[in-house]
């Protein structure tokens, strides 16, 4: 049953003051709730289910309410008016009235507030807010009490914060205004931004779970807890998880994989360390792989828009053609050698190893690294090597000695020039709309020349230049996730 309840604005004002008062009952409080939710159209048995109240209570506080207005609300003495004590209690009231009250000076309690219109609506829209929390509401209750000429003591006992915490709140109000009263944010580095503990966290999820005695064949939540806390790194389950999304990667779906099932795992990284810091001054080391194949057509990504401007890409589109670029990256000096390739097979790493071995021909040394790909692999390719490496050839053409470094199968996070790739797909991927693959060659070519001409000029790296905002610093680490997730069996 509805019944028709018209509270004026004022008496509103006041039944909504109640919601979020210290000094009101809570008994009052539901009373008054009631009233606002009838006025809003909701009928009778709603409003005593969503109080608590009895239909009967309901009825009950709606007559007193339409007779009597908001004072109605107010709880009447359980003493009977026949009662001699009750009498006496208000004789009492009516002689301290008449005492000549106190004065206080209450000049050094009050504080001058001073409230915009604006902030003034703001402060009174928390208190009736479900999204701002309860201690910053009552920081803007504070400034409320106090611009309405309420001293210190007065607000002390309203609000229920101490007298420092009055002050210090009014500062921070009257120094930045409304933000003033937000809770500054923590200092410090948070668990999960924390080098260490990435580095920690991503050095066990990238070996298989054998590798930490561990009898499953993919990681838990709750085995990475294990092995951090025996590293002496004690964090929780979410903070694991958040760490590892933050990177990018789920590695719950089949689809994305972290962990290398290579048997020999950690073999073949330890010898890759080994070498790394074994490396002399006439040594090289380069991270071997292919980008692509690319279809040349319109791509997606994001940019910088005009208000009301989406833009769009065709789902079915011609492919203008496609490239493969073939490239190693020397660790040392940052530098970039590269080709395209028509297709991905063994006689292009023969043509790459023969580029680097001419070009790199004063060193002792150079170190092949690449994934466990078939055409890596190769009996010819390996074959081209021990050619290259015999004592007649390189007395004949004056070359270095060549070494493979292979990495663990399916440990592509791990090839350094993936990091570079996908730092050059930001820049000159992205967003593009080349008319030929010519076209975009120029554009790749003209990414390498600059990333290895900024490495010459600026052997530190840079942050302000895109390949400095590639996906992780490109140096060998078992903690790196060098290979993007999001472009991940995209071209």
């Amino acid at each position: 049953m509805r019944l028709k309840i018209t509270p004026s604005e004022k008496e509103r004002r006041d039944l909504e003051s109640w919601q979020h008062s210290e000094v009101i009952s809570s008994a009052m409080s539901n009373r008054g709730r009631a009233i606002i939710l009838l006025a809003d159209g909701l009928n009778v048995t709603k409003t005593a289910k969503a109080i608590g109240l009895s239909r009967k209570s309901v009825y009950k506080w709606i007559k007193r309410f339409r007779l009597h207005g908001v004072k109605g609300l107010v709880s009447l003495p359980r003493t009977p008016k026949s009662n001699p004590k009750r009498r006496q209690t208000r004789q009492r009231k009516v002689k301290r009235s008449k005492e000549p009250r106190r004065k206080t000076n209450n000049r050094r309690n009050r504080l001058n507030v001073t409230l915009s219109g604006d902030a003034k609506k703001l402060l009174e829209s928390w208190q009736r807010s479900e999204t701002i929390n309860a201690a910053t509401a009552r920081r803007g209750r504070v400034i409320l009490q106090l611009a309405e000429g309420k001293n210190v003591c007065e607000t002390f006992r309203i609000v229920g914060l101490s007298r420092n915490e009055i002050y210090r709140w009014v500062k921070s109000f009257q120094l930045n205004g409304v933000d003033g009263l937000h809770t500054p944010p923590m200092k410090g580095i948070k668990k999960a931004e924390r080098d260490d503990i990435r580095s920690a966290i991503f050095s066990i999820l990238h070996a298989p779970p054998s590798e930490y005695n561990i009898n499953r064949t993919s990681w838990r939540l709750v085995d990475l807890k294990m092995c951090l806390a025996q590293q002496g790194i004690h964090v929780s389950k979410d903070l694991i998880s958040q760490v590892v999304k933050s990177a990018g990667y789920s590695w719950r779906k089949a689809k994305v994989v972290l962990t290398s099932k290579d048997p020999n795992y950690g073999k073949k990284l330890k010898q890759i360390q080994k070498v790394l810091s074994k490396l002399g001054d006439n040594d090289c080391f380069f991270s071997i792989d292919e980008f692509g194949p690319v279809a040349i057509k319109m791509r997606g990504g994001r940019k910088l828009v005009a208000p009301k401007e989406y833009p769009t890409v065709p789902q079915f589109q011609k492919s203008k053609g496609h490239l493969i670029v073939t490239a190693a990256l020397e660790l040392k000096s940052n530098q970039i050698t590269h080709f395209y390739s028509e297709e991905k097979n063994t006689e292009e790493m023969i043509k790459l190893l023969e580029i680097l071995v001419k070009k790199y021909s004063n060193a002792e040394c150079i170190y092949l690294s690449w994934d466990n790909a078939s055409w890596h692999v190769a009996r010819k390719l390996k074959k081209r090597v021990k050619e290259i490496n015999s004592p007649e050839y390189r007395t004949k053409h004056t070359c270095p000695y060549v070494e493979l470094a292979p990495l663990p199968s399916g440990a592509q996070f791990l090839n350094v020039i993936e990091s570079v790739f996908s730092g050059m797909a930001k820049a000159v991927i992205h967003n593009s709309d080349y008319q030929s693959v010519e076209e975009c060659r120029r554009a790749i070519d003209r990414h390498i020349s600059e990333r290895n001409q900024h490495f010459l000029e600026n052997p530190k790296r840079a942050g302000n230049k895109i390949w400095g905002k590639e996906l992780v610093k490109p140096v060998f680490s078992e903690s790196h996730n060098c290979k993007d997730p999001k472009w991940m069996n995209k071209w």
